[in-house]
């Protein structure tokens, strides 16, 4: 069983190392709303838009790896509700470096056009959270979030365009008895520098 395991991670290595590979930067928007859920607090939010910045490689033809490693800020305007009581809050800003690890499928896949679809984890490392508001004082963020990304992209040239839906799996959250998670709407443009 070892052997035959071993013999298939050498094929996909092996038929990785022989295939296309791509590096470039990529820069976008995202489009960020909040969930919070604990016993006496429920909150929401309006999304606003920050940004991501990077870069990211391609492995792969027709099914592709793309890692990347991207700076990133969330922001959401919060409003929520306490123990029945309404509030509305300022701006909560989180800075991240973000780690996708997407695999990927070119459904048309062309000379210099193609159009694809991708999904997989994201490992976030949180540098910074700042909240501006009285809903979550007291409560301390997490360094580390894991998310997933899902979306579709296309490629005309070296220039890449992509939109994808982002979504937190763990709590940003570290103390308290509730729930934050920032899920989102990232769009990006890209361009290959190596091809």
């Amino acid at each position: 069983m070892k052997k035959i395991l071993l013999s298939i991670i050498l094929l996909i290595v092996s038929s990785f190392a022989f295939s296309q590979f791509s590096l470039g930067i990529k820069a976008g928007t995202n489009f960020s709303s909040l969930s919070s859920v604990s016993t006496c607090f429920n909150s929401g939010s309006i999304m606003c838009s920050g940004f991501e910045v990077g870069a990211f490689a391609r492995v792969g033809e027709r099914f592709y790896v793309q890692p990347e490693l991207l700076y990133a800020m969330k922001v959401v305007d919060v409003s929520g509700n306490v123990a029945g009581y309404e509030y509305e809050y300022d701006l909560l800003k989180s800075q991240y470096v973000s780690i996708p690890v997407l695999f990927g499928f070119k459904i048309i896949d062309k000379n210099c056009f193609n159009f694809r679809l991708f999904l997989g984890p994201q490992f976030d490392v949180v540098l910074g959270t700042d909240y501006r508001g009285d809903g979550y004082n007291g409560v301390d963020f997490n360094d580390f979030v894991v998310g997933g990304r899902a979306g579709l992209g296309m490629d005309i040239w070296r220039f890449t365009l992509d939109a994808s839906y982002n979504l937190d799996l763990t709590n940003l959250a570290a103390s308290g008895s509730g729930s934050i998670k920032i899920n989102g709407v990232n769009v990006g443009v890209g361009f290959k520098i190596f091809k």
